[in-house]
């Protein structure tokens, strides 16, 4: 049986990682053999490199894993003074990281493609002979895993709409990339609150959500949490059983599973300083993000 083990991951800065309080990432690596729990608190992006030579890495997940992509990015920048640029979170086409670092006292600015408009990938002998590695990433809000990209929720808007909450879900096909990496780093961020709900008002209309209750300060916080709950039981902790399953058979690949940012209270509410992110005070949207959240760490550790 497959296990699960838990480590820290920080803001990236300087060519080093570090963890801080309020911006660490959590992360669970899923293993075939027994499990053992290393620090992860402060290493250089040498000896990052240094576990990845020739290894093919794929990011897969909404916004926040593409910016966890771009961070890491920016860190290798400075460690290879070489520069990373990339098309954006639907365009990523991959980056060969882990080289050289170059001798020259200005950082190299490398065109997205060179001339002629094609980038070339690397060989496997060209990363084994060079010692880097391969890094790309790919959209997919959900984990989708279709059978291929002419499943409809990769090529149609429609279909990609959540009909529990009318939000739409924006996928890109990812299975078939993730047959050839070595290292997949997931992430699913929580569900979102139905589209229904928003109304212009400060606590939204949630009577679709709870019908027949009107229901005000910690009651309604309490029903907030409960739907989170359900939520998290009855959506994301199924789906994403279903996605992992759906990788066994890829039995080289080691999988990685970053954890959610919670949307801080300030960010929100401008005199909510000092207040918990679970705080009932809070909008309900905030409320429900950060509470499923915390259920989703719970449940992965």
């Amino acid at each position: 049986m497959p296990c699960w083990t838990e480590s820290n991951f920080g803001a990236l800065d300087e060519g080093r990682v570090r963890k801080r309080p309020r911006e660490r990432v959590k992360s669970h690596e899923f293993l075939h053999s027994s499990c053992s729990v290393n620090s992860a608190e402060s290493f250089h992006i040498a000896d990052l490199c240094s576990l990845l030579p020739s290894k093919k890495v794929l990011f897969v997940g909404p916004e926040t894993t593409f910016h966890l992509h771009a961070n890491l990015l920016q860190a290798l920048e400075i460690h290879e003074n070489r520069s990373h640029s990339c098309l954006g979170s639907e365009f990523c086409t991959f980056h060969q990281i882990c080289r050289a670092p170059r001798r020259n006292s200005l950082m190299s600015s490398e065109p997205f493609f060179p001339p002629g408009g094609f980038k070339k990938y690397p060989s496997n002998r060209e990363l084994a002979a060079s010692q880097s590695s391969i890094l790309k990433y790919i959209l997919s809000n959900s984990l989708y895993t279709g059978p291929d990209m002419r499943d409809a929720r990769y090529s149609d808007p429609v279909a990609q709409v959540d009909p529990y909450t009318g939000v739409r879900q924006k996928e890109m096909y990812w299975l078939g990339q993730a047959r050839k990496a070595d290292l997949l780093v997931l992430h699913r961020s929580p569900l979102p609150a139905p589209a229904w709900t928003y109304d212009g008002t400060r606590r939204g209309d949630w009577s679709s959500v709870f019908p027949g209750d009107r229901l005000s300060g910690k009651e309604f916080g309490e029903r907030i949490l409960d739907y989170a709950l359900r939520a998290t039981v009855d959506r994301f902790l199924p789906e994403t059983v279903a996605t992992l399953n759906r990788l066994e058979s890829l039995e080289k690949q080691r999988v990685l599973w970053h954890g959610s940012w919670y949307i801080e209270p300030t960010c929100v509410k401008h005199d909510a300083r000092g207040k918990s992110v679970f705080d009932s005070d809070l909008d309900p949207w905030t409320l429900f993000y950060n509470a499923q959240g915390k259920m989703i760490h719970l449940s992965l550790s």
